[in-house]
C-alpha cells in the first residue's frame, strides 16, 4: 500500500524561468507549513515540496517524511517518466534554516562530494530517514521550528552530473 502523499503550496524558491536549467548545482528551499500537525503524526506521512529546481536538465525537489520519532529528508528527482533509460549521479547536503537567524543553516548532513545514482527505473529518492528527531526540531531553544508560523524551513544543496541515456 502506497503511503499518502501531499504537496504544499508554501515554499521559498527562486524564479525558475530566470535560472539556467542546465546548471551543475543548485539549492532547493522548502518551508513546510502545519508542521506541528505533521510532527504529531496527523495528515500525510510524505510531503513533497512544490518548488522544483532544474539541475543539469532534471527536476529536483525535497521530500519530507514522518519516520516515527524522526523527520526524514530526501532529495527526489522527477526525471523524464517517458524515457526509462536515464540515470544521473547527484550529491546533496541537507540542513534546516534557522528561524531566529534567517539565512543561517543548522543541522547539516550529507556530503557534496559523495554521489548517489538516481535512475528512471529505480531509485529516485536518496536521503536521511533519521535526519533529526522531532523532539530536537520542535525545541524552541534550537531555533529550528517557527512556532508563530507553525513551519520549518528545509534546504538541500545539490550537485548533479550530466544525466546519461536521455533523449
Amino acid at each position: 500500500m502506497e503511503p499518502s502523499k501531499s504537496q504544499s503550496s508554501s515554499n521559498i524558491g527562486g524564479d525558475q524561468a530566470k535560472d539556467n536549467k542546465y546548471k551543475r548545482s543548485g539549492k532547493i528551499v522548502f518551508r513546510m507549513p502545519k508542521f506541528k500537525e505533521f510532527s504529531e503524526g496527523h495528515g500525510p506521512k510524505n510531503v513533497f515540496g512544490d518548488t522544483v529546481v532544474y539541475i543539469n536538465g532534471l527536476p529536483w525537489r525535497i521530500k519530507i517524511k514522518h519516520c516515527d520519532a524522526h523527520v526524514g529528508i530526501f532529495l527526489h528527482c522527477d526525471g523524464d517518466e517517458t524515457d526509462m533509460a536515464w540515470t544521473c549521479r547527484a550529491a546533496f547536503q541537507f540542513s534546516v534554516v534557522s528561524c531566529k537567524k534567517p539565512g543561517e543553516c543548522l543541522k547539516k548532513q550529507g556530503e557534496l562530494d559523495s554521489f548517489n545514482i538516481y535512475a528512471a527505473d529505480g531509485y529516485r529518492n536518496w536521503g536521511k530517514p533519521e535526519f533529526i528527531k522531532f523532539e530536537e526540531l520542535m525545541d524552541q531553544r534550537n531555533g529550528l521550528y517557527d512556532e508563530e508560523g507553525d513551519a520549518v524551513t528545509f534546504k538541500a544543496e545539490v550537485v548533479a552530473e550530466e544525466p546519461n541515456g536521455m533523449a
